[in-house]
């Protein structure tokens, strides 16, 4: 099952209760970010085993969702600045490398199970809402 990432913080397209696009993104319109109810509810799509619980599999599922979720939004920032001249961009001198996307998931996951008060290395649905919610007041 790979579930659709819209609704988790935000950035995909809603849908009204009659199926159609929402009027505010069709209008381009900012959207507003989930309720924690709404966010826990979408992340329990990616409960493969379906107990009730999010493991750090499951967890990492989710950060991948949310960051393919920012990443559009970045995309359709990107294509709507319009420039009179073109810029090249300079790499910023680091000294230590961009983790990849796998290691990214696999800390989201791990960092989410800060929020498992019970340490079971899973999440029920409370350590999901104050997990959620910590997420959800995060600046994006």
């Amino acid at each position: 099952m790979n579930p659709s990432s819209s609704q988790l913080i935000g950035v995909g397209t809603f849908n009204v209760p009659n199926g159609a696009v929402n009027p505010g993104i069709a209008n381009n319109q900012p959207q507003s970010r989930p309720t924690v109810d709404q966010f826990v509810q979408n992340a329990s799509r990616f409960d493969n085993n379906r107990n009730d619980l999010l493991d750090e599999d499951e967890l990492a599922k989710i950060g991948t969702a949310v960051l393919a979720e920012l990443d559009a939004l970045a995309s359709k920032a990107a294509k709507g600045k319009q420039t009179s001249r073109r810029r090249s961009r300079r790499k910023r001198a680091s000294k230590s490398k961009e983790p990849t996307r796998e290691e990214q998931m696999e800390s989201f996951g791990k960092r989410c199970l800060h929020f498992d008060r019970d340490k079971d290395k899973s999440l029920d649905e409370e350590e999901t809402k104050r997990m959620a919610s910590a997420l959800l007041r995060s600046p994006g």
